[in-house]
């Protein structure tokens, strides 16, 4: 007999398969999706014949992104969205203004089928990278204002009054 946690587990596991199967455009089954974590295989061996401790990592941030509709703009509108963009830059990409501008670029090119994803993307990245108490960090918003708000595609910012 297994127990009352694991027989809940499961049935509520089955309840959102069931919404996401039965109802696959509703916003609750993008929630489901979205909710999903990358379920892990297990590790591959090395050429010489050991374990690949690498892959889990790898894996795991590959196949992060894969049940999130990043142009689904009712997504902006929940707090997973905002949960998975901040685990994803603080646990999953090496803290490196390089790094995290090529997976900004990255995620903000899978926004670009939604103005309210993109808007909200654009600007979470935005002010996380302004506002970071990590030095150097600052290059990540330099790069976010250059490609997307000085090119005039962050189209909901108001233009400056003149002289400024």
């Amino acid at each position: 007999m297994q127990p009352l946690s694991e027989a809940f587990g499961k049935k509520l596991q089955e309840y959102r398969s069931n919404v996401i199967s039965q109802h696959p455009a509703s916003l609750l089954a993008s929630l489901f999706r979205a909710m999903k974590e990358p379920e892990i295989p297990p590790m591959p061996k090395k050429a010489d014949g050991t374990l690949d401790s690498t892959y889990p990592y790898r894996y795991y941030k590959g196949h992060y992104w894969d049940d999130i509709d990043l142009s689904d703009g009712r997504l902006v509108r929940t707090p997973i969205l905002e949960a998975r963009l901040d685990r994803y830059f603080k646990q999953l990409v090496a803290p490196v203004p390089d790094s995290v501008i090529a997976e900004a670029d990255m995620l903000v090119a899978k926004t670009k089928n939604d103005k309210e994803s993109f808007k909200f993307v654009v600007w979470w990245i935005t002010h996380t990278y302004e506002t970071s108490p990590v030095m150097g960090m600052d290059a990540v918003f330099v790069h976010m204002v250059e490609k997307y708000y000085v090119t005039g595609k962050a189209t909901w910012r108001r233009a400056a009054p003149e002289g400024y």
